[in-house]
């Protein structure tokens, strides 16, 4: 057995942080920072932010490679990054829960680590922990997921192992207050504290369910606010559009109007009252919120922001323009917006791109009901047709390998859902295809609900069923409209044939 001496370990270590640990941490915290600038709105980044990342010390790391599990691994130094995956680290922290599931999303999107892959960023091959779906005994609570980076060497690119750790905010906080590191093996920790860190573990989870339902509460409540109002302002609206450090007035044109006077004579000064103030400093800080977008965001999303930075009665003065889309329109006539609704804006001085409502999930346009359905739904997935199948087709693999007598028709527990998911993924993998566990978990939390947790439940079954709940959470909602081809575009999204004209209804 190979003996580890401290001594010829520190040396190695000392000579792999120079050579590959610190340029890899570098390379990780990089590509990480341009995914998410990539994937998430400009808005909502800041929800999601990289409060530490480290090397892992030779102290450290020479004490866990001499515990059972690991010293056996070892026949050389050089085994070292290929024994422990957490050499190098980042924490995320996320807002909640939901956040937490977009990352998910975001890192399902990257290719599983292959000879292909030898140039970018990838996921390492089944490394995915969900310590939130099953915390660890002593009540942490967190995403672990291990990507690999390339780092260039003299010999061409050395692939190295970057360990992601995502946690809420409030899981962060306890990490912090309870030293979690004490709780890791080989640690002598009184069973009263091991008990009080326990039950602070589970009362700030129940924290993080309450604030995501708010979460959530507040989306819908944004949606409500930025629905087309399609009668004129019916009060006067004069808006004060900042441009250097002048201030342009725009009357907007509607019925009834009486404009504000000048209290001091002095032409295209406003008359300096509460109300007027409050209403340049919004529309000021629209126009600068549009003129920072990178990419087309929801105007449900900017809605929200601005309602957290001035209060919710700043929806009277969009509601004088007639509506969130026309007070844009004049606060920021150079964005063009678009559907669907309630619908999105685009950077300035921007063309509408081809394909825009592509997610980038993969190939194919996502319906908009299902966009607009995530409000109310966030494990709803967001990806792309041939993405969406892989996903299914994972499910339904697994759902066939249950043995009759032991398939429940629904009532699943959440672990049980969750085991099922795990399966789903590894089945994916098989076929170098990344499916992440919280779009399988979706699929089989609708099923369940069916009472669709069986062997002889097919892809197609799976798919009507995803069809179905899909539309009445559409019309539950009053989100489809009567004249809409919304059964149509979900069909086609699901990879389902269109539903039969009436024409060939009555042919039949």
């Amino acid at each position: 057995m190979f003996e580890l001496r401290y001594e010829e370990y520190l040396d190695w270590h000392t000579s792999a942080h120079k050579g590959f640990l610190s340029p890899a941490l570098t390379t990780a915290l990089r590509l990480v920072e341009e995914l998410l600038d990539h994937r998430i709105d400009s808005v909502d980044r800041g929800r999601f932010r990289i409060s530490t990342s480290r090397v892992k010390s030779a102290q450290r790391s020479f004490a866990k490679l001499n515990r059972e599990k690991y010293v056996s691994q070892i026949n050389a130094l050089d085994d070292v990054p290929e024994t422990i995956d957490d050499l190098v680290g980042l924490r995320l922290i996320c807002n909640n829960l939901s956040d937490i599931n977009t990352f998910q999303e975001i890192i399902g999107e990257l290719p599983i680590e292959s000879s292909t892959t030898s140039q970018s960023l990838a996921v390492e091959h089944d490394s995915h922990r969900d310590y939130f779906a099953s915390p660890k005994p002593s009540g942490y609570r967190a995403y672990h997921v291990n990507l690999v980076v390339p780092v260039p060497q003299m010999k061409g690119n050395r692939r190295v192992r970057v360990e992601v750790q995502a946690r809420t905010l409030l899981q962060d906080g306890w990490g912090e207050l309870t030293h979690e590191d004490t709780y890791k093996p080989g640690s002598t920790v009184p069973e009263w504290i091991v008990g009080m860190s326990l039950r602070m573990a589970e009362l700030l989870a129940a924290v993080d369910n309450i604030a995501q339902d708010l979460r959530t509460g507040l989306d819908v409540e944004a949606q409500r606010s930025v629905r087309e109002v399609d009668s004129p302002p019916i009060e006067a609206a004069v808006a004060f559009v900042a441009n250097g450090d002048e201030a342009a007035v725009i009357p907007t044109e509607c019925e009834d109007v009486s404009r504000s006077t000048l209290n001091d004579g002095t032409a295209g000064v406003p008359k300096r009252d509460r109300d007027a103030e409050i209403k340049a400093a919004l529309i000021s800080e629209t126009a600068t919120a549009v003129r920072n977008l990178r990419k087309p965001v929801a105007l449900a999303v900017l809605s929200q922001q601005l309602t957290l930075v001035f209060g919710t009665e700043i929806t009277q003065v969009w509601a004088n323009f007639g509506g969130f889309k026309h007070f844009l329109e004049s606060v920021a006539p150079e964005a063009e917006l678009s559907g669907p609704a309630p619908g999105y804006i685009h950077p300035p001085n921007t063309p509408i791109p081809d394909g825009w409502t592509t997610e980038d999930t993969g190939t194919g346009v996502v319906p908009g009901i299902a966009r607009e359905l995530r409000t109310y739904d966030k494990a709803l997935p967001l990806i792309g047709p041939e993405r969406l199948d892989q996903v299914i087709l994972a499910v339904a693999n697994v759902l066939q390998t249950l043995k009759p007598s032991h398939a429940p028709a629904s009532n699943l527990s959440v672990s049980e859902i969750d085991t099922l998911a795990r399966q789903a993924r590894s089945d994916a993998e098989k076929r170098s295809q990344l499916v992440v566990r919280p779009h399988a978990r979706y699929v089989l939390q609708v099923a369940n609900r069916a009472g669709r947790i069986l062997p002889t439940t097919s892809a197609d079954d799976l798919r009507k069923i995803l069809l179905d709940r899909i539309l009445k959470m559409g019309e539950f909602n009053d989100l489809i409209s009567k004249s809409s081809n919304t059964e149509q575009e979900v069909r086609e999204w699901l990879g389902l044939e269109p539903a039969p004209t009436p024409n060939q209804e009555r042919d039949s």
